[in-house]
């Protein structure tokens, strides 16, 4: 869009994503451990109280402890799996996963680099030539003991949803680097950064407002005109930030495809 090109900033840029669109092995959890539980046990009320175990060793090997507790749930089918869920080996199988984590997307965690190879569990000295192999989680498939082609992309999903329940998932604005502007451009920067900074009479609504997402806002703004302009939008209008669900999306499609002129033939 053109408020993009002068501001700027990027749209659009999905929580948690790298440029390649995959989503990373190692890196800090966007969950707490409340949410983790709370979200599992919306499906599986009998679900373990081991959440924050995940995050704290994923703190310790430097691993996604939330993605990991998703790849522990898919695994485990939501823990309704018959499996012992004592504390004892909730624990050990929680290490034994993130490091292997480790050990697939970077390599061996620090504390096993010197230990005599006869030391490691059976698995990991048959999965000793994938060692760094798996940056992602999209990398896992058919990699990770039992995963087939789509096993990342279905632990993401999980994630994914889990950020949308707790209200940390969809869209944020993202800063890049600023390129010259012509002069007729420059001056509309200016006016909005100002604006940003010194309240125009409505401070309330400003306050705390950040010049990113005032930027976002106005984003959403134009989509939602755009589908107002063909007539796509229900009655009365959604608001910018309301989630869509599968239902209303197909409507929406739904109204699109009866819009459309019939192909001319010949």
């Amino acid at each position: 869009m053109a408020t993009s090109a002068y501001l700027g900033c990027r749209f659009r840029v999905r929580t948690g994503w790298e440029p390649s669109g995959k989503t990373s092995i190692m890196g800090q959890s966007y969950c707490t451990a409340e949410e983790l539980t709370a979200f599992a046990r919306r499906r599986n009320p009998g679900a373990p109280d081991c959440s924050g175990l995940y995050l704290q060793l994923g703190e310790r090997y430097g691993v996604r402890g939330d993605l990991a507790y998703c790849q522990a749930m898919y695994e485990t089918k939501m823990w309704s799996l018959d499996a012992d869920y004592s504390e004892e080996r909730l624990a050990k199988d929680a290490e034994v996963q993130i490091r292997r984590l480790h050990r697939f997307a970077v390599g061996p965690p620090p504390q096993e680099e010197d230990r005599p190879n006869g030391e490691l569990h059976a698995a990991e000295t048959r999965l000793r030539h994938l060692r760094g192999q798996a940056r992602c989680w999209e990398d896992l498939n058919g990699k990770w003991p039992g995963a087939g082609d789509r096993y990342g992309q279905d632990i993401v999903s999980i994630w994914r949803n889990l950020l949308e329940w707790a209200g940390k998932g969809g869209l944020r604005v993202e800063k890049k680097t600023e390129t010259a502007l012509p002069e007729s451009q420059q001056g509309e920067r200016a006016r909005l950064r100002h604006d940003d900074q010194v309240p125009d009479g409505n401070e309330t609504a400003q306050a705390g407002t950040s010049l990113e997402q005032r930027v976002a806002a106005i984003a959403a703004q134009e989509d939602l005109n755009w589908l107002r302009s063909r007539d796509l939008l229900p009655v009365p209008d959604p608001s910018p930030g309301k989630g869509v669900t599968w239902a209303e999306l197909a409507a929406l499609l739904r109204r699109w495809d009866e819009k459309r002129p019939e192909p001319s033939e010949g």
